[in-house]
């Protein structure tokens, strides 16, 4: 009888032996996830920050070149506006020199008709 209870007992500690392998291999592959896990954490939060990082960049840059670009629009307009301005004054120069010398001579031409008029 000693032999059957050994034998009973031998198999039953070998499951013990083989649970606790098992519970072990279990506790190692969830600590294997965690880290993956961690790991895949760290790579999100990088690639978030690296994706941020050219996000402004890019704004950066796109700012640069809009303001660039509104500078040099902003001096066309002012260069434009200057010679219109100087078209516009010369323009006047010209009709009032033309006016006075206009009026001169419809002055003239009313003095003239006003002295030949005939009486009859």
């Amino acid at each position: 009888m000693t032999i059957s209870v050994t034998f009973y007992f031998e198999p039953k500690r070998k499951m013990e032996g083989q649970v606790k392998v098992l519970l072990e291999a279990e506790r190692a592959a969830q600590e294997i996830i965690q880290k993956a896990r961690e790991q895949r954490d760290i790579i999100m939060r990088q690639a978030d920050e690296s994706a941020k990082a050219e996000i402004e960049k890019y704004r950066f840059e796109s700012d640069g070149k809009l303001n660039k670009l509104q500078n040099e629009i902003d001096q066309e307009i002012e260069q434009v506006s200057q010679k219109l301005e100087e078209e516009t004054l010369k323009d006047l120069s010209a009709f009032q020199s033309n006016l006075d010398e206009k009026l001169s001579k419809v002055s003239k031409l009313l003095i003239d008709a006003s002295i030949c008029i005939k009486i009859e």
